[in-house]
């Protein structure tokens, strides 16, 4: 009996020993961060949106803590923090604000560290902040008009003038900062003010336009661009007509639509 009490024992200290070095095995791997969303490495956001960043965290030894740092001031990061206890596997969902506080074309640094019994890993992903574009106001009406000899009426908030005509145009001077002639098209795909400054800031200076008929009504698809103490114009000349009064003389009428 005694020896069958001593099988048992042995066999039961073996059975302990046995688990207690199971237990105290670790593995070499690292643990592992996978960025699930956004896959790209650097990811553009518009300053004042946030971007969620989905993380899957993994390890062959249990999980002790996860992390997520930016040495740029102006990220708000929200969930970017954890512990763990027993957890090998775990998802995060980490937010990142882009305040106001960023500059447009900044570049922001964004690490994740996920450590556990044995090692950590860091993961590193990128934010390139960009301003969200001012939309131009809705197209508003204008009229351009002269009568006989007199100035005409309705283009100093542009900052143009109108005083004379060559024999079959218009002669439409600059006094504004800058008049410039853009592609027809451009008064439909300009859609922002940031558009419409690159547009008239790359165009050619002109002194004087002379595209508008000022012999006969006639249909137009011009499109032109000032700049007046600071504000860009962008101008699209549709009709003009010519009509003949035995008193007034001559009264040539331009119209069309603006956006600033």
């Amino acid at each position: 009996m005694k020896k069958v009490l001593s099988l048992v024992s042995a066999i039961a200290l073996f059975a302990i020993i046995f688990t207690s070095c199971t237990e105290d095995i670790i593995s070499d791997l690292a643990p592992e961060i996978i960025i699930t969303a956004p896959v790209a490495d650097t990811t553009q956001v518009f300053i004042g949106d946030t971007l969620t960043f989905n993380v899957s965290l993994s390890s062959e030894n249990t999980l002790s803590s996860f992390q997520t740092l930016t040495g740029t001031p102006g990220i708000d990061i929200t969930d970017g923090n954890a512990q763990y206890t027993t957890e090998t596997t775990a998802s995060l969902s980490v937010g990142t604000i882009v305040t106001d506080v960023i500059t447009d074309g900044t570049v922001i640094e964004i690490s994740f560290t996920v450590v556990d019994k044995n090692k950590q890993t860091t993961v590193k992903k990128y934010i390139l902040a960009k301003s969200k574009a001012t939309p131009l106001t809705e197209a508003a009406d204008l009229t351009w008009e002269r009568k006989g000899g007199t100035a005409a009426t309705g283009l100093d908030m542009f900052g143009l003038t109108w005083t004379s005509n060559t024999a079959t145009s218009a002669i439409i001077k600059k006094g504004a900062e800058k008049f410039v002639q853009l592609e027809a098209a451009t008064w439909m795909t300009i859609d922002s003010k940031e558009t419409l400054m690159e547009a008239i800031d790359t165009a050619e200076n002109m002194d004087q336009y002379e595209g508008i008929s000022s012999t006969e009504n006639k249909t137009h698809d011009i499109t032109l661009g000032t700049i007046k103490e600071g504000t860009y114009y962008l101008i699209h000349i549709t009709n003009s007509t010519v009509s003949v009064d035995a008193v007034v003389g001559t009264t040539i009428t331009i119209v069309g639509q603006y956006k600033l």
